[in-house]
């Protein structure tokens, strides 16, 4: 999981995660190189707006920032947001196959094991 310090969204997945016990990778967006967005990019179905910030809610610099963006080509804009990690969506949460940018309480559940979930379900019908 790729996180940010000071935000709520990632505060609540670090939580979530240590609730269903569920061991994970924590690394500060801050770190994040070149070739694992990429590897983040591959499993996205929307490219980059899938792990960046929503772009109706941005204010002044951060929508000016999204803009520029939006005129470089691919490895261009992967060095730009290597370097501008402010504009990502966090936490970013990924496996081997999946990608989950944000928080939300029922879309996060996807992380957890199969078997897991039945027995959750399970549990939550009783």
């Amino acid at each position: 999981m790729y996180w940010r310090k000071n935000c709520v969204s990632s505060k609540q997945a670090l939580l979530w995660f240590e609730t269903y016990r569920i061991a994970i990778e924590c690394i500060e967006i801050t770190k994040i190189t070149h070739n694992e967005l990429v590897k983040l990019l591959l499993l996205t179905d929307g490219g980059f707006d899938d792990i960046l910030k929503n772009r109706r809610t941005m204010k002044g610099r951060t929508k000016a920032t999204i803009k520029t963006l939006d005129a470089m080509s691919f490895e261009e804009a992967i060095d730009y947001l290597v370097d501008h990690v402010e504009i990502l969506q966090t936490p970013i949460i990924v496996d081997k196959n999946q990608l989950f940018a944000g928080f939300n309480g029922s879309e996060i559940r996807q992380f957890i094991p199969s078997i897991n979930r039945k027995l959750d379900m399970r549990r939550n019908n009783d």
